[in-house]
């Protein structure tokens, strides 16, 4: 019964998120094992037996798959070698007033102020920084400076990609 109250909950955030600033791409495309499978959500979590603050979306990646913009807009930053998000892409969605970060990645496609647009593919999903599995990371937050605030990337997905609970692995 929580499961679907939460589940609920998720559909109505994201309907009124995406109707308010219009919809944006899932970021994995060409994965053909359960392309965007969400393996952990946006918010509260336990690792290694210690609660933590997840600030976004884990994708499931077997091996580097292409990232896609979920939006268009200028490359803020781009970086290599953090000890957490490892090699991570930052974009400023200026027009829609927030920055989408993807970490962990294998390679980036693109360079620090760059246009990009909408689907664009930007960089190849990976395994570095602080893990040990291929995934991507996607982080979005609100208003245009990296000390925002964290909110849930699922809410600016499109709707029909979470026609299925299957897209949610665990919540």
């Amino acid at each position: 019964m929580l499961y679907i109250r939460v589940y609920s909950l998720i559909i109505f955030a994201m309907i009124s998120f995406n109707n308010s600033f219009g919809q944006s791409v899932w970021p994995l495309t060409g994965n053909p094992y359960n392309p965007d499978i969400i393996t952990s959500c946006f918010g509260p979590r336990v690792i290694s037996e210690e609660y933590e603050f997840h600030e976004g979306l884990d994708f499931r990646a077997y091996y580097p798959v292409p990232v896609h913009s979920i939006e268009e807009g200028e490359v803020d930053a781009v970086g290599t070698d953090h000890p957490e998000a490892g090699d991570w892409i930052r974009i400023n969605h200026r027009g829609y007033n927030f920055l989408t970060s993807y970490c962990h990645l294998s390679e980036i496609m693109v360079s620090e102020g760059q246009i990009i647009q909408e689907g664009q593919q930007i960089a190849l999903s990976g395994n570095t920084g602080g893990n040990d599995q291929y995934h991507l990371h996607l982080g979005l937050r609100l208003g245009s400076s990296p000390l925002d605030t964290f909110v849930n990337p699922l809410h600016r997905l499109p709707y029909s990609g979470m026609a299925s609970h299957s897209h949610i692995q665990s919540l």
